[in-house]
C-alpha cells in the first residue's frame, strides 16, 4: 500500500469497486428476510446543485442508515426528490422565459411550460443525485420517489380525500399572505421566517370626527387607507383631546410625544368613551363613500409601543383586522388585483407600493397629513422570489388543521425527538398555535388540487385514478392520464344534476407533496405491498423542518393515517460559515461539498461534520476540517506501520499463533471493546457528534500510546510471541475499527478492512459486539493516570528543555491519595524514556524570614537580631511549630503568626508539573552517562531520517560512517550497538564515499554518511 494517503483517488478507486461488484445491491440483497427499518427520505428541492447543507444531511442520514445495515435490518432507504413548487417555476421564468409574470406563461402555453418545468427538475435530480453519491451516501437512486410522478401525485390526492370526508376541507374567503409576483396564496407558515428589513413611509393622518375635531391614526402602509373601514382604541388607555397647531387632536396620553412642539390637552378620558364614534372619510375616493366607517374596540390589538394608540383598521387587507371586522361586521373592502395592482379609481392599475406617494399626496391636499416619517421595519417577504407580499382578501382551499390541533399535540407525543426539547418545546408549541393551512395555490407546477364543482353547487373530491376514472364523463386511460395541468382540467366529471363537473383551477400547497411521503414513498394506495412498514422509523432534517416537512408529515400523516408519520426524527441545525455567517454567494463564503471531496476527500468531510453537535448550527471551518484529515492520516500511517510488520513477518490473520500479550496490548483492546459498546449506544441514540469523537479521540490515543509503545517489539528476531502478540493486537484492532468507522468513512474502512482481512467489502460485516469479557475498567482507569503522568513528565522536560528523545534518570511521583499504576509501571518508564520509576513526597525547602512591618513596632533596635537568629534556625521546625501553637520562642524573642513570613521552595536541581492525582518531578540536568545515550539518540535520528530519504527497506543493513570530533566520537563509541541495532547498521568512524549529509547536533558538526 502506498505510504501517503490520496483520499480522493482511493475514494474513486473504491466507488468504481462498489460498481463493478455491484456491493450495494448485494448488501440490501443480503438483509432480505431482516426486520424493517423504513427510512423516509425528506426529499430536496430540485432546483440547483447540491450545497454543504445537503452534504451534511445526507452524511447523517447514510450513518445511521449502514448501522442499521450492520445490524442486520433491511433497511428501506429510497432516494426521494421534491420536484414541483414555485422555485422550479421561477426558475425557468427567469431562464426559458425570461419574465416575471403569468401572463407571459400562459402566452407560451401551459403544456409548454409545465414541459420546461418537468425537464428542468430531471435535469437538476440527476446532477444533484451524482453530487450526493459522489459524497459515498447509498441511498436507492435508481428508483427514487418523485413527486412529480402521478402515482405519488395520487397519493397525495388520497390525503385530500380522507381530510374532505373528515369533514376537514373547506373553502373560504379569508385574509392571508398573497405574492403579487407569483399571484398566488401563501401559508402563514411559509411566511414565518422570511422577514427582512425595509424602508418605507410612516404617516400621521386626521380622520374628522364630529364637532370638527380630528382622531389621530397611523400607519407604515399607506396604500391599505382606501380599504379604512374603523379605528380601533383600548378601553382601558388614557387618551386625550388636545390642542396642537389650531386643531382639537384625540390620541393616546402616553404618545403625545409623537406631536413636534406644544400641545394643550383639554381633557383626559379613557378608551371606552369612543365607542361607536363616527368619522368621515380619510380620503375622498368612490370606494369610501360605500364603507361605514366608526371607532371601535380592539383591546388585543392597541398597544402603546409605537404609533398613537389608535388603529387604522382595513379588514380586508390585515389578519387582525379581518378578526376585528368580523367582531363588529365591518365592511371588508380589498380592492387590489392578483398582481398587487388597484382595480378601484383613482389608483386603477398602480402596483400599491407604487401608490403609497400618491395616496400621501391624495392626503395632504386634503388637508388630513399631520406628518410623514421614514421606517424602517421588518415586512414579509415571497421565500421563493423574495418580492414584498401583501394581505389580501381571496377564496382558498383550507384544511381545518385547527379542529384536529389536540389530536396533532398527542401523536406528537409518540415521537422520539433528538433532542427531546425540540418535540417538547419548539414544536409542540408551534402545534398548540396551529392555524388552518391554506393548501391552494394559484400556480402550474405542482399537484392539482383534486376537487371538481358543477354549477349545481355540488362539489366531488378524488382520491385515486381508478376513482378519477370511474368518475370521468369520457374514458381515460388509468396508465396513461397525466395529473398535471393543463391535461387534468380536460376531464370532466358526471354531475348527480346531470351537468358536468370542472376541475377548480387551484393547485396545492408543495408541502403537502413533501408531507405526504410517509406513505406516497410506499406507493400507497395504489399498492398496499409495503404499507406494512408505516409509519417510518427513522427521518432527520435541518431546524426550519420544525414549521416544514415535520409539521407537513404530522398533519398529513393524522389526517390521512390515523397515526405519526415517524417514530423518531433527528433534528439538525444549519450550516454556516467560521463566523457564524449565513453562506451566501454574494459574500463570497459559500463552501462547496465536491470540491471539498475533491481536495480532502468525501470521507474527511464526513468525518469532519460528523462531528458537530447536530442540533446546533455547524460552522464550517477549514481548519477543523484539516484537523480531521490529520486525524486519517494519522490512522492510514498506523495501518502503513501495522501492514509493513506484518508482511515482513509473513503474518496471516486467519492463522493461529503463540501470543504473549503484554500490558499494552491488552490496554488497547480493552479500549477498543469500550469504544465499541460506547458507539453502539451513541448510534442508539443518534448522537452522530459522539460517535466521531469518541472514534478520533481512540484513532489519537492507538497511534501516541499504542503504537509508540510497541514500535522495538516489532523488531525481535524470530516466531517471538511478544512479537506476534503485536500483529494480532493491531490486526484486531484495526479491522474492528474499519468496521466501527464503516458508516463515517465508508471508503477509507473498505480499503482498511480489504487490506487487513482479505475479504470482499466491510459493509457485508456484521455490526462489531463488544467483548464484554476482554474489557478490563481498571486497566484503562490506570492507563489513564499513566498518561497523565508520561505527559507532566513530557512537559517538565519541556521547562528543562530536555529533548523527549534524551534519557532521564528518574520520574517521581508524589501522589495526593494512594495511587494504582499496578502493570503500567515499565510503561512509563518507556514513555518516559527514564530509567527509574519512584512514588514518593519530595520534601519542600522552607525559607523564612521576619515580617518586618509586624515586628517593627514590638522589638525596634532588635530587628537585626532577630534576622540573624532565624537565618540558623531550621525554617521547616519553626513552620511546624507556629503551625500548631500559633506562636515560637525564639531565644528571648516570642513571635506570633504574622511576625514571619514563611515560603516553601522546590528542592534545587528538579522540574515538577501537576495533574489531578498528584505531582511529577524530573531532575532538570543529565549526568555524563545519560548525556552519551542522549547524543546517541539524536545520532540514531539522523541515520533513520537519511535511511527514509533513500528508500530504504526496513530490514535492509547497511555501512554507516560517522566523522567527528574526538569529545562527540566518544558518544557513538560508548553507544555503537544500540545504533547499530536501532538503525540496522554497521558503525565505522571517518569519512566514506556514499550518501552523505552534514548534521549540527547540540553544536558538534557531525558527517555521516550510509552505503548500502
Amino acid at each position: 500500500m502506498p505510504k501517503q494517503l490520496n483520499l480522493p483517488k482511493l475514494e474513486e478507486e473504491v466507488q468504481k469497486y462498489w460498481d463493478e461488484k455491484n456491493i450495494f445491491r448485494r448488501v440490501c440483497e443480503q438483509r432480505r428476510g431482516g426486520k424493517k427499518f423504513y427510512f423516509c427520505q425528506g426529499p430536496p428541492f430540485t432546483t440547483g446543485q447540491a450545497h454543504i447543507g445537503h452534504a451534511w444531511n445526507h452524511a447523517i442520514k447514510d450513518l445511521i442508515l449502514r448501522y442499521k445495515t450492520m445490524q442486520g435490518f433491511d433497511v428501506f432507504r429510497r432516494a426521494g426528490w421534491d420536484m414541483h413548487g414555485l422555485p422550479i417555476e421561477v426558475k425557468v421564468e427567469e431562464e426559458v422565459l425570461k419574465s416575471r409574470s403569468k401572463k407571459d406563461i400562459e402566452e407560451f402555453g401551459v403544456d409548454n411550460f409545465i414541459a420546461e418545468c418537468k425537464k428542468f427538475a430531471i435535469r437538476n435530480m440527476n446532477a444533484m443525485a451524482g453530487q450526493i453519491k459522489r459524497l459515498g451516501v447509498w441511498l436507492d437512486w435508481d428508483d427514487p420517489y418523485q413527486t412529480i410522478d402521478c402515482r405519488y401525485m395520487e397519493s397525495v390526492w388520497y390525503g385530500i380525500k380522507k381530510a374532505h370526508e373528515k369533514g376537514l376541507l373547506y373553502c373560504d374567503k379569508k385574509v392571508i399572505h398573497w405574492c403579487p409576483r407569483c399571484e398566488t396564496a401563501m401559508a402563514g407558515y411559509e411566511v414565518k421566517d422570511e422577514y427582512r428589513d425595509v424602508t418605507d413611509d410612516s404617516v400621521y393622518v386626521k380622520a374628522k370626527i364630529s364637532g370638527g375635531e380630528y382622531i389621530l391614526i397611523w400607519t407604515t402602509t399607506p396604500w391599505t387607507l382606501p380599504s379604512n373601514a374603523a379605528i380601533a382604541v383600548h378601553p382601558d388607555f388614557d387618551y386625550v383631546r388636545a390642542r396642537y397647531n389650531g386643531e382639537t387632536l384625540i390620541l393616546a396620553k402616553e404618545r403625545l410625544g409623537v406631536l413636534d412642539g406644544d400641545c394643550e390637552v383639554i381633557e383626559t378620558f379613557k378608551g371606552k368613551k369612543l365607542e361607536g364614534v363616527k368619522y368621515e372619510a380619510i380620503l375622498d375616493i368612490p370606494l369610501q363613500k360605500e364603507i361605514k366607517r366608526k371607532i371601535v374596540m380592539a383591546p388585543e390589538l392597541v398597544t402603546l409601543e409605537e404609533g398613537v394608540g389608535c388603529v387604522h383598521i382595513a379588514p380586508g387587507h390585515g389578519q387582525e383586522d379581518a378578526i376585528v371586522g368580523k367582531k363588529y361586521d365591518l365592511q371588508k373592502p380589498s380592492p387590489v388585483d392578483e398582481s398587487g395592482k388597484f382595480n378601484i379609481e383613482p389608483y386603477k392599475g398602480i402596483y400599491i407600493r407604487d401608490a403609497n406617494q400618491m395616496v400621501i399626496r391624495h392626503l395632504d391636499e386634503a388637508g388630513r397629513l399631520l406628518k410623514k416619517e421614514k421606517i424602517t421595519h421588518r415586512y414579509p417577504h415571497c421565500w421563493r422570489c423574495k418580492t414584498p407580499l401583501l394581505l389580501r382578501s381571496t377564496k382558498q382551499w383550507f384544511i381545518a388543521v385547527s379542529k384536529i390541533k389536540d389530536e396533532l399535540i398527542a401523536n406528537n407525543k409518540k415521537i422520539q425527538w433528538v433532542p427531546e426539547s425540540i418535540g417538547s418545546g419548539r414544536f409542540e408549541n408551534w402545534l398548540s398555535q396551529a392555524e388552518d393551512w391554506c393548501i391552494s395555490r394559484q400556480r402550474y407546477w405542482n399537484t392539482p388540487l383534486p376537487v371538481w364543482c358543477c354549477g349545481c353547487g355540488e362539489i366531488r373530491v378524488i382520491g385515486s385514478i381508478r376513482e378519477l376514472a370511474a368518475e370521468s364523463a369520457e374514458t381515460i386511460d388509468k396508465d396513461k392520464i397525466d395529473l398535471h395541468m393543463p391535461e387534468i382540467d380536460k376531464v370532466k366529471l358526471k354531475c348527480k344534476c346531470n351537468g358536468e363537473m370542472s376541475r377548480v383551477r387551484d393547485v396545492i400547497d408543495v408541502w403537502l407533496d413533501s408531507g405526504s411521503a410517509s406513505w406516497a414513498n410506499l406507493g400507497y394506495p395504489a399498492s398496499e405491498e409495503k404499507i406494512g412498514m408505516f409509519p417510518a422509523d427513522f427521518i432527520t432534517e435541518g431546524s426550519d423542518q420544525t414549521r416544514g416537512w415535520f409539521y407537513s408529515m404530522l398533519v398529513c400523516g393524522t389526517i390521512a393515517m390515523d397515526a405519526v408519520a415517524y417514530k423518531k426524527v433527528l433534528y439538525h441545525g444549519f450550516t454556516l460559515d467560521a463566523d457564524g455567517k449565513k453562506m451566501s454567494k454574494s459574500l463570497g463564503n459559500v463552501v462547496d461539498p465536491i470540491e471539498i471531496a475533491e481536495k480532502y476527500g468525501a470521507d474527511s468531510l464526513r468525518f469532519y461534520m460528523l462531528m458537530a453537535v447536530p442540533w446546533d448550527d455547524l460552522r464550517f471551518s477549514m481548519e477543523g476540517l484539516e484537523s480531521v484529515n490529520r486525524t486519517i492520516n494519522i490512522l492510514w500511517n498506523t495501518l502503513s506501520f501495522a501492514k509493513t510488520y506484518m508482511e515482513l513477518d509473513g503474518f496471516d490473520p486467519k492463522k493461529e499463533y503463540k501470543l504473549r500479550f503484554e500490558t499494552e496490548d491488552l490496554w488497547i483492546i480493552s479500549r477498543f471493546n469500550s469504544l465499541v459498546k460506547n458507539t453502539t449506544a451513541s448510534f442508539e441514540s443518534a448522537h452522530p457528534h459522539e460517535i466521531t469523537r469518541q472514534i478520533s479521540d481512540f484513532i489519537i490515543e492507538f497511534s501516541r500510546w499504542y503504537v509508540k509503545l510497541v514500535r522495538d517489539r516489532v523488531w525481535i528476531p524470530g516466531d517471538d510471541p511478544r512479537k506476534f502478540s503485536v500483529h494480532y493486537t493491531m490486526n484486531y484492532v484495526l479491522s474492528g475499527l474499519a468496521k466501527l468507522m464503516a458508516p463515517v468513512t465508508p471508503h477509507l474502512s473498505e480499503h482498511v478492512f480489504r487490506e487487513l482481512a482479505g475479504e470482499e467489502s466491510v459493509h457485508f460485516c456484521a455490526w462489531p459486539a463488544a467483548e464484554e469479557g476482554r474489557i478490563d475498567d481498571g486497566l484503562e482507569r490506570r492507563m489513564a493516570t499513566a498518561q497523565k503522568i508520561i505527559e507532566c513528565a513530557a512537559a517538565a522536560r519541556q521547562s528543562a528543555d530536555i529533548k523527549l528523545r534524551w534519557p532521564i534518570k528518574r520520574v517521581v511521583v508524589a501522589p495526593k491519595t494512594a495511587l494504582d499504576m499496578k502493570g503500567t509501571e515499565d510503561i512509563i518508564l518507556k514513555l518516559c524514556n527514564a530509567k527509574n520509576l519512584e512514588t514518593k513526597d519530595i520534601k519542600m525547602d522552607v525559607i523564612v524570614k521576619p515580617n518586618f512591618q509586624s515586628i517593627g513596632p514590638k522589638f525596634k533596635k532588635d530587628m537585626g537580631k532577630i534576622a540573624a537568629l532565624l537565618a540558623k534556625s531550621d525554617a521547616a521546625k519553626l513552620l511546624k511549630d507556629m503551625g500548631k501553637n500559633k506562636k515560637i520562642k525564639l531565644v528571648d524573642f516570642e513571635l506570633a503568626e504574622g511576625d514571619l513570613l514563611f515560603e516553601t521552595k522546590m528542592p534545587q536541581g528538579l522540574v515538577a508539573e501537576e495533574f489531578d492525582e498528584g505531582v511529577v518531578y524530573i531532575d532538570e540536568k543529565l549526568d555524563e552517562e545519560l548525556y552519551s545515550e542522549a547524543m546517541s539518540r539524536e545520532v540514531i535520528r539522523r541515520i533513520q531520517e537519511m535511511r527514509k530519504d533513500m528508500k530504504l527497506k526496513e530490514l535492509e543493513i547497511v555501512d554507516v560512517s560517522v566523522s567527528c570530533k574526538k569529545d562527540f566520537e566518544k558518544y557513538v563509541t560508548e553507544n555503537k550497538e544500540s545504533i547499530e541495532g536501532e538503525t540496522r547498521s554497521k558503525i565505522r568512524h571517518g569519512k566514506a564515499k556514499g550518501f552523505s549529509r552534514k548534521w549540527e547536533i547540540e553544536g558538534n558538526t557531525v558527517d555521516i554518511t550510509i552505503k548500502n
